[in-house]
Protein backbone atom coordinates (compact mmCIF):
# COMPACT_ATOMS: atom_id res chain seq x y z
CA UNK A 1 0.00 0.00 0.00
CA UNK A 2 1.15 3.43 -0.76
CA UNK A 3 2.13 5.70 2.29
CA UNK A 4 0.59 8.57 2.89
CA UNK A 5 2.31 11.68 1.92
CA UNK A 6 1.98 15.30 2.65
CA UNK A 7 -0.37 16.47 -0.42
CA UNK A 8 1.09 20.18 0.19
CA UNK A 9 4.75 19.21 0.19
CA UNK A 10 3.88 17.66 -3.06
CA UNK A 11 2.59 20.94 -4.58
CA UNK A 12 5.81 23.11 -3.78
CA UNK A 13 7.36 20.81 -6.56
CA UNK A 14 4.87 21.60 -9.35
CA UNK A 15 6.98 24.40 -11.82
CA UNK A 16 4.04 26.98 -12.09
CA UNK A 17 1.28 28.25 -10.20
CA UNK A 18 -1.82 30.41 -12.23
CA UNK A 19 -0.94 33.27 -10.34
CA UNK A 20 -4.19 34.96 -12.43
CA UNK A 21 -6.55 32.29 -10.54
CA UNK A 22 -4.82 33.04 -7.21
CA UNK A 23 -5.36 36.95 -7.58
CA UNK A 24 -8.64 35.91 -8.11
CA UNK A 25 -9.82 35.42 -5.19
CA UNK A 26 -8.00 37.43 -3.07
CA UNK A 27 -9.84 40.56 -1.41
CA UNK A 28 -9.60 43.89 -3.77
CA UNK A 29 -9.56 46.07 -0.58
CA UNK A 30 -7.10 48.95 -1.31
CA UNK A 31 -6.42 49.14 2.54
CA UNK A 32 -4.00 46.16 2.79
CA UNK A 33 -0.62 46.03 1.00
CA UNK A 34 -0.22 45.26 -2.31
CA UNK A 35 -0.42 41.54 -3.04
CA UNK A 36 1.37 39.21 -3.94
CA UNK A 37 4.44 40.53 -1.10
CA UNK A 38 7.85 40.77 -2.35
CA UNK A 39 9.17 38.00 -0.19
CA UNK A 40 6.69 35.56 -1.53
CA UNK A 41 7.79 36.56 -5.10
CA UNK A 42 11.47 36.02 -4.39
CA UNK A 43 10.82 32.79 -2.51
CA UNK A 44 8.69 31.86 -5.97
CA UNK A 45 11.15 32.80 -8.10
CA UNK A 46 13.65 30.62 -6.39
CA UNK A 47 12.04 27.51 -7.35
CA UNK A 48 10.70 28.90 -10.85
CA UNK A 49 12.97 31.60 -12.25
CA UNK A 50 15.55 31.81 -15.22
CA UNK A 51 18.53 34.25 -14.43
CA UNK A 52 20.34 35.20 -16.95
CA UNK A 53 23.60 35.83 -13.95
CA UNK A 54 24.90 32.22 -13.70
CA UNK A 55 26.42 33.21 -10.82
CA UNK A 56 22.74 33.28 -9.26
CA UNK A 57 21.03 30.91 -10.77
CA UNK A 58 17.80 29.62 -9.06
CA UNK A 59 16.85 26.09 -7.92
CA UNK A 60 15.80 24.87 -10.89
CA UNK A 61 18.72 26.21 -13.05
CA UNK A 62 20.98 25.14 -10.21
CA UNK A 63 19.67 21.77 -11.30
CA UNK A 64 20.07 22.14 -15.04
CA UNK A 65 23.75 22.87 -14.01
CA UNK A 66 24.39 20.44 -11.82
CA UNK A 67 23.06 17.61 -13.95
CA UNK A 68 25.40 18.90 -17.07
CA UNK A 69 28.32 18.83 -14.97
CA UNK A 70 27.39 15.01 -13.93
CA UNK A 71 26.73 14.03 -17.99
CA UNK A 72 28.97 16.08 -19.76
CA UNK A 73 29.00 13.72 -22.65
CA UNK A 74 25.70 14.50 -23.18
CA UNK A 75 26.27 18.00 -23.02
CA UNK A 76 29.37 18.09 -24.93
CA UNK A 77 28.14 16.03 -27.53
CA UNK A 78 24.56 15.97 -28.27
CA UNK A 79 23.24 18.17 -31.38
CA UNK A 80 20.17 20.44 -31.05
CA UNK A 81 17.52 19.56 -33.37
CA UNK A 82 15.00 22.47 -33.53
CA UNK A 83 12.02 22.33 -35.67
CA UNK A 84 9.94 25.40 -35.94
CA UNK A 85 6.63 25.74 -38.66
CA UNK A 86 8.05 24.32 -41.65
CA UNK A 87 11.87 24.64 -40.88
CA UNK A 88 13.81 21.67 -39.46
CA UNK A 89 17.40 23.51 -38.06
CA UNK A 90 20.31 21.37 -36.52
CA UNK A 91 23.09 22.73 -34.36
CA UNK A 92 26.07 20.83 -32.88
CA UNK A 93 27.15 21.50 -29.06
CA UNK A 94 28.67 24.50 -29.99
CA UNK A 95 25.57 25.85 -31.69
CA UNK A 96 26.86 26.07 -35.20
CA UNK A 97 24.86 25.48 -37.39
CA UNK A 98 24.71 22.25 -39.37
CA UNK A 99 21.52 21.84 -41.60
CA UNK A 100 18.62 23.86 -42.61
CA UNK A 101 15.80 22.40 -44.47
CA UNK A 102 12.13 23.41 -45.19
CA UNK A 103 9.41 20.99 -45.22
CA UNK A 104 8.09 20.65 -48.41
CA UNK A 105 7.08 24.08 -49.03
CA UNK A 106 9.86 24.82 -51.90
CA UNK A 107 8.81 25.73 -55.26
CA UNK A 108 10.40 23.25 -57.00
CA UNK A 109 9.57 19.89 -54.90
CA UNK A 110 6.41 19.24 -56.43
CA UNK A 111 4.50 20.08 -53.03
CA UNK A 112 2.10 22.54 -54.77
CA UNK A 113 1.11 20.73 -57.70
CA UNK A 114 0.68 17.09 -55.81
CA UNK A 115 -1.68 18.75 -53.08
CA UNK A 116 -3.22 21.16 -55.90
CA UNK A 117 -4.84 17.92 -56.96
CA UNK A 118 -5.56 16.14 -53.37
CA UNK A 119 -7.64 19.01 -52.46
CA UNK A 120 -10.23 18.38 -55.15
CA UNK A 121 -11.75 15.85 -53.41
CA UNK A 122 -12.64 17.86 -50.09
CA UNK A 123 -13.30 21.06 -52.32
CA UNK A 124 -15.66 19.52 -53.99
CA UNK A 125 -17.10 18.04 -50.78
CA UNK A 126 -16.84 21.53 -49.46
CA UNK A 127 -19.49 22.78 -52.61
CA UNK A 128 -21.25 20.03 -51.17
CA UNK A 129 -21.75 21.43 -47.79
CA UNK A 130 -22.19 25.13 -49.00
CA UNK A 131 -25.38 24.18 -51.64
CA UNK A 132 -26.76 21.90 -48.82
CA UNK A 133 -26.51 25.03 -46.67
CA UNK A 134 -27.90 27.56 -49.63
CA UNK A 135 -25.42 28.67 -50.72
CA UNK A 136 -23.86 29.86 -53.80
CA UNK A 137 -22.27 26.56 -55.04
CA UNK A 138 -22.51 26.48 -58.67
CA UNK A 139 -20.35 29.64 -59.56
CA UNK A 140 -17.78 28.31 -57.23
CA UNK A 141 -18.13 25.31 -59.09
CA UNK A 142 -17.83 26.91 -62.61
CA UNK A 143 -14.72 28.70 -61.25
CA UNK A 144 -13.50 25.52 -60.28
CA UNK A 145 -13.81 23.56 -63.27
CA UNK A 146 -12.13 26.56 -65.47
CA UNK A 147 -9.02 26.28 -63.20
CA UNK A 148 -8.73 22.54 -63.53
CA UNK A 149 -8.94 22.31 -67.20
CA UNK A 150 -6.36 25.28 -67.31
CA UNK A 151 -4.40 22.78 -65.16
CA UNK A 152 -4.65 19.71 -67.55
CA UNK A 153 -3.31 22.14 -70.52
CA UNK A 154 -0.10 22.14 -68.09
CA UNK A 155 0.20 19.06 -67.12
CA UNK A 156 -0.38 17.50 -70.52
CA UNK A 157 2.13 19.85 -72.45
CA UNK A 158 4.23 17.42 -73.70
CA UNK A 159 7.27 20.52 -74.92
CA UNK A 160 8.02 21.30 -71.19
CA UNK A 161 6.58 18.60 -68.93
CA UNK A 162 6.35 20.21 -65.62
CA UNK A 163 7.07 17.16 -63.66
CA UNK A 164 10.59 17.23 -65.34
CA UNK A 165 11.36 20.20 -63.67
CA UNK A 166 10.84 19.06 -60.03
CA UNK A 167 13.49 18.81 -57.64
CA UNK A 168 12.46 15.19 -56.29
CA UNK A 169 14.95 12.40 -56.26
CA UNK A 170 12.38 9.78 -54.72
CA UNK A 171 10.21 10.44 -57.35
CA UNK A 172 12.60 10.13 -60.12
CA UNK A 173 11.81 6.24 -60.71
CA UNK A 174 8.09 7.24 -60.56
CA UNK A 175 7.32 10.04 -62.72
CA UNK A 176 5.12 8.18 -65.79
CA UNK A 177 2.88 6.61 -63.14
CA UNK A 178 2.73 10.02 -61.22
CA UNK A 179 2.01 11.78 -64.84
CA UNK A 180 -0.63 9.30 -65.31
CA UNK A 181 -1.94 9.58 -62.04
CA UNK A 182 -2.52 13.40 -62.40
CA UNK A 183 -3.80 13.14 -65.39
CA UNK A 184 -6.08 10.60 -64.60
CA UNK A 185 -7.47 12.51 -61.52
CA UNK A 186 -8.29 15.68 -63.29
CA UNK A 187 -10.04 14.15 -66.36
CA UNK A 188 -11.87 12.29 -63.63
CA UNK A 189 -13.03 15.71 -61.76
CA UNK A 190 -13.69 17.75 -65.03
CA UNK A 191 -15.70 14.92 -65.71
CA UNK A 192 -17.84 15.00 -62.64
CA UNK A 193 -18.27 18.58 -62.18
CA UNK A 194 -19.56 19.13 -65.99
CA UNK A 195 -21.59 16.06 -65.49
CA UNK A 196 -23.13 17.93 -62.45
CA UNK A 197 -23.37 21.54 -63.91
CA UNK A 198 -25.29 19.82 -67.22
CA UNK A 199 -27.88 18.67 -64.71
CA UNK A 200 -26.76 14.77 -66.13
CA UNK A 201 -26.61 13.78 -62.54
CA UNK A 202 -27.60 15.34 -58.67
CA UNK A 203 -25.29 17.01 -56.71
CA UNK A 204 -25.49 14.69 -53.81
CA UNK A 205 -23.92 13.20 -51.29
CA UNK A 206 -24.55 10.05 -52.83
CA UNK A 207 -23.11 10.81 -56.28
CA UNK A 208 -19.95 12.18 -54.65
CA UNK A 209 -19.43 8.89 -53.33
CA UNK A 210 -20.84 6.95 -55.40
CA UNK A 211 -19.68 8.34 -58.43
CA UNK A 212 -16.71 10.22 -57.90
CA UNK A 213 -14.67 9.16 -54.63
CA UNK A 214 -15.67 5.58 -54.65
CA UNK A 215 -15.19 5.53 -59.40
CA UNK A 216 -17.60 4.79 -61.76
CA UNK A 217 -17.78 2.71 -65.12
CA UNK A 218 -15.79 5.34 -66.96
CA UNK A 219 -13.12 6.04 -64.16
CA UNK A 220 -12.58 2.78 -61.84
CA UNK A 221 -10.60 4.19 -60.17
CA UNK A 222 -11.86 5.42 -57.46
CA UNK A 223 -10.59 9.39 -56.71
CA UNK A 224 -10.09 8.29 -52.95
CA UNK A 225 -7.09 6.49 -54.80
CA UNK A 226 -5.41 9.71 -55.82
CA UNK A 227 -6.19 11.65 -53.02
CA UNK A 228 -3.83 8.59 -51.27
CA UNK A 229 -1.14 8.80 -53.99
CA UNK A 230 -0.79 12.32 -54.13
CA UNK A 231 -0.77 13.09 -50.44
CA UNK A 232 2.00 10.04 -50.13
CA UNK A 233 4.22 11.82 -52.70
CA UNK A 234 4.51 14.86 -50.93
CA UNK A 235 5.20 13.00 -47.90
CA UNK A 236 7.61 11.05 -49.34
CA UNK A 237 9.47 13.77 -51.28
CA UNK A 238 9.65 15.74 -47.75
CA UNK A 239 10.80 12.83 -45.71
CA UNK A 240 13.61 11.48 -48.31
CA UNK A 241 15.12 14.44 -48.97
CA UNK A 242 15.70 15.57 -45.40
CA UNK A 243 16.95 12.08 -44.31
CA UNK A 244 19.56 12.50 -47.30
CA UNK A 245 21.17 15.06 -45.83
CA UNK A 246 20.76 14.60 -41.95
CA UNK A 247 21.85 11.09 -42.41
CA UNK A 248 25.36 12.89 -43.84
CA UNK A 249 26.00 14.76 -40.27
CA UNK A 250 26.35 10.85 -38.55
CA UNK A 251 24.28 12.99 -35.51
CA UNK A 252 24.75 11.02 -31.84
CA UNK A 253 21.10 10.49 -31.68
CA UNK A 254 21.05 9.01 -28.62
CA UNK A 255 22.37 12.27 -27.12
CA UNK A 256 20.52 14.25 -29.05
CA UNK A 257 18.00 17.24 -28.11
CA UNK A 258 14.94 17.58 -29.90
CA UNK A 259 12.30 20.36 -30.02
CA UNK A 260 8.98 20.81 -31.93
CA UNK A 261 7.14 23.68 -32.21
CA UNK A 262 5.50 23.09 -35.32
CA UNK A 263 2.27 25.10 -36.74
CA UNK A 264 0.24 22.23 -38.59
CA UNK A 265 -1.81 24.66 -41.08
CA UNK A 266 -4.28 26.76 -39.80
CA UNK A 267 -5.07 23.95 -37.03
CA UNK A 268 -3.23 25.49 -34.03
CA UNK A 269 -3.94 22.63 -31.67
CA UNK A 270 -2.69 19.79 -33.53
CA UNK A 271 0.12 17.94 -33.34
CA UNK A 272 0.99 18.82 -29.41
CA UNK A 273 1.92 14.97 -28.42
CA UNK A 274 4.05 12.30 -29.14
CA UNK A 275 1.76 10.50 -30.66
CA UNK A 276 -0.33 13.04 -32.94
CA UNK A 277 2.56 14.50 -34.46
CA UNK A 278 4.03 12.75 -37.26
CA UNK A 279 7.49 14.69 -36.58
CA UNK A 280 8.49 12.85 -33.94
CA UNK A 281 8.06 9.90 -35.54
CA UNK A 282 9.69 10.67 -38.64
CA UNK A 283 12.93 11.52 -36.50
CA UNK A 284 13.08 8.15 -34.31
CA UNK A 285 12.83 6.46 -37.70
CA UNK A 286 15.13 8.66 -39.12
CA UNK A 287 17.81 7.84 -36.53
CA UNK A 288 17.14 4.06 -37.27
CA UNK A 289 14.98 4.10 -33.38
CA UNK A 290 17.92 5.40 -32.00
CA UNK A 291 16.70 8.88 -30.71
CA UNK A 292 14.80 7.99 -27.66
CA UNK A 293 11.13 9.63 -27.52
CA UNK A 294 12.05 10.97 -23.97
CA UNK A 295 14.85 13.55 -25.37
CA UNK A 296 12.07 14.76 -28.13
CA UNK A 297 9.61 17.97 -26.53
CA UNK A 298 6.79 19.55 -28.07
CA UNK A 299 6.84 23.08 -27.03
CA UNK A 300 4.46 25.19 -29.08
CA UNK A 301 5.31 28.58 -27.20
CA UNK A 302 9.18 28.70 -28.00
CA UNK A 303 10.12 31.76 -29.36
CA UNK A 304 11.58 31.73 -33.11
CA UNK A 305 14.45 33.77 -32.07
CA UNK A 306 16.51 36.36 -34.71
CA UNK A 307 20.04 33.77 -34.96
CA UNK A 308 17.88 30.76 -36.53
CA UNK A 309 18.32 32.48 -39.76
CA UNK A 310 22.30 32.97 -39.19
CA UNK A 311 25.28 30.22 -39.14
CA UNK A 312 25.51 30.43 -35.52
CA UNK A 313 23.43 30.86 -32.98
CA UNK A 314 24.08 33.65 -30.38
CA UNK A 315 25.11 32.11 -26.75
CA UNK A 316 22.05 33.59 -25.78
CA UNK A 317 19.67 31.64 -28.06
CA UNK A 318 21.30 28.54 -27.70
CA UNK A 319 21.24 28.86 -23.94
CA UNK A 320 17.42 29.77 -24.13
CA UNK A 321 16.99 26.56 -26.86
CA UNK A 322 19.16 23.88 -24.79
CA UNK A 323 19.04 24.72 -21.38
CA UNK A 324 16.30 27.00 -20.51
CA UNK A 325 13.67 25.20 -22.64
CA UNK A 326 15.01 21.79 -23.64
CA UNK A 327 16.90 21.61 -20.45
CA UNK A 328 14.71 22.46 -17.80
CA UNK A 329 11.67 20.57 -19.42
CA UNK A 330 14.42 17.50 -19.34
CA UNK A 331 15.69 18.35 -15.47
CA UNK A 332 11.84 18.80 -14.23
CA UNK A 333 10.76 15.21 -15.64
CA UNK A 334 13.86 13.30 -15.46
CA UNK A 335 14.39 14.33 -11.75
CA UNK A 336 10.86 13.68 -10.66
CA UNK A 337 11.54 9.66 -10.96
CA UNK A 338 14.12 9.56 -8.47
CA UNK A 339 13.01 12.46 -5.92
CA UNK A 340 10.16 10.61 -4.78
CA UNK A 341 11.08 6.33 -4.77
CA UNK A 342 8.18 5.38 -2.57
CA UNK A 343 5.52 7.04 -4.65
CA UNK A 344 4.85 4.42 -7.91
CA UNK A 345 4.61 6.01 -11.07
CA UNK A 346 1.38 6.15 -13.02
CA UNK A 347 1.28 4.14 -16.24
CA UNK A 348 -0.53 5.60 -19.10
CA UNK A 349 -0.61 3.34 -22.13
CA UNK A 350 0.21 4.22 -25.45
CA UNK A 351 -2.33 4.38 -27.98
CA UNK A 352 -3.44 1.45 -30.08
CA UNK A 353 -2.46 1.16 -33.62
CA UNK A 354 -4.95 2.89 -35.62
CA UNK A 355 -5.60 3.12 -39.59
CA UNK A 356 -2.96 5.13 -42.01
CA UNK A 357 -0.68 3.58 -39.22
CA UNK A 358 2.34 1.56 -40.52
CA UNK A 359 2.06 -1.49 -38.46
CA UNK A 360 -2.08 -1.58 -38.84
CA UNK A 361 -2.45 -0.81 -42.32
CA UNK A 362 -0.64 -2.09 -45.27
CA UNK A 363 0.21 -0.79 -48.61
CA UNK A 364 -3.27 -1.67 -50.33
CA UNK A 365 -5.56 -0.52 -48.08
CA UNK A 366 -7.11 2.88 -49.41
CA UNK A 367 -9.70 2.75 -47.36
CA UNK A 368 -7.60 2.86 -44.33
CA UNK A 369 -6.21 6.47 -45.22
CA UNK A 370 -9.45 7.66 -45.90
CA UNK A 371 -10.48 6.79 -42.57
CA UNK A 372 -7.31 8.51 -41.38
CA UNK A 373 -7.79 11.11 -43.13
CA UNK A 374 -11.52 12.02 -42.21
CA UNK A 375 -10.40 11.39 -38.14
CA UNK A 376 -7.58 13.71 -39.01
CA UNK A 377 -9.57 16.50 -40.67
CA UNK A 378 -12.36 15.70 -37.41
CA UNK A 379 -10.17 15.66 -34.64
CA UNK A 380 -9.02 18.67 -33.27
CA UNK A 381 -5.47 17.79 -32.32
CA UNK A 382 -4.78 15.97 -34.91
CA UNK A 383 -2.54 17.03 -37.91
CA UNK A 384 -3.58 16.48 -41.15
CA UNK A 385 -0.33 15.14 -42.65
CA UNK A 386 -0.42 12.42 -39.85
CA UNK A 387 -3.27 10.41 -42.88
CA UNK A 388 -0.06 9.56 -44.50
CA UNK A 389 2.76 10.67 -42.61
CA UNK A 390 3.56 7.49 -40.01
CA UNK A 391 2.64 5.13 -42.96
CA UNK A 392 5.41 6.40 -45.32
CA UNK A 393 7.84 6.92 -42.31
CA UNK A 394 7.32 3.45 -41.67
CA UNK A 395 7.64 2.21 -45.34
CA UNK A 396 11.05 4.30 -45.63
CA UNK A 397 12.77 3.00 -42.35
CA UNK A 398 11.72 -0.83 -43.39
CA UNK A 399 13.20 -0.41 -46.78
CA UNK A 400 16.27 1.17 -45.68
CA UNK A 401 15.27 4.42 -46.60
CA UNK A 402 16.06 3.52 -50.42
CA UNK A 403 13.06 5.12 -52.24
CA UNK A 404 13.19 2.77 -55.48
CA UNK A 405 11.92 0.22 -53.08
CA UNK A 406 9.03 1.67 -51.26
CA UNK A 407 5.29 0.84 -52.24
CA UNK A 408 3.53 4.13 -52.86
CA UNK A 409 -0.18 3.41 -51.55
CA UNK A 410 -2.83 5.17 -54.44
CA UNK A 411 -0.05 5.62 -56.71
CA UNK A 412 1.54 1.97 -57.58
CA UNK A 413 -0.76 0.13 -54.98
CA UNK A 414 -4.16 -0.31 -53.77
CA UNK A 415 -5.79 -0.59 -57.04
CA UNK A 416 -9.22 -2.05 -57.32
CA UNK A 417 -9.36 -5.69 -58.45
CA UNK A 418 -8.18 -6.50 -62.39
CA UNK A 419 -6.53 -3.28 -62.07
CA UNK A 420 -2.45 -2.30 -61.35
CA UNK A 421 -2.03 1.18 -62.78
CA UNK A 422 -3.57 4.19 -64.61
CA UNK A 423 -4.10 4.38 -67.47
CA UNK A 424 -1.45 5.91 -69.74
CA UNK A 425 -2.23 9.33 -70.74
CA UNK A 426 -3.41 9.85 -74.49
Amino acid sequence: MMKKHNVFTLALCIWSIDLFAVSSILPSASTHPALPRPEFMQLYNDFVAYSKDTEDPSIGQALIQTLASQAPTTQSKGAMVLVMNSNMYIYDSNGKKLLEEAFHAEPNTGFYEMTAISHLGPAISYLLAIKNYGGDWKSLMVKLQGKIQAVQAVNNDKKNPWLQSVDAKAWKPYLSQIQAMSTYGLAMTNAFLGDVLSGKIEFTEKTVNDTFLSGNAQYPIPFNNVMVGTFMLTTLTSMYDIYSKIEKLNLDWKNTKVILRFLAGSNYTAGLTLENNWLAYYLISASNNTLPSSRIYIIPFAEIRDSLTKDQLTAGDFDYYANQLWGSVDARTGIAKKMYPSIPSMYIPRRAAIPGDYNYSKNHDIDDFIVRLKFSLETSTEMLSNSTAFWMAGELADKKWDYKKVDIPGLNSGFPEGITEYPSPA
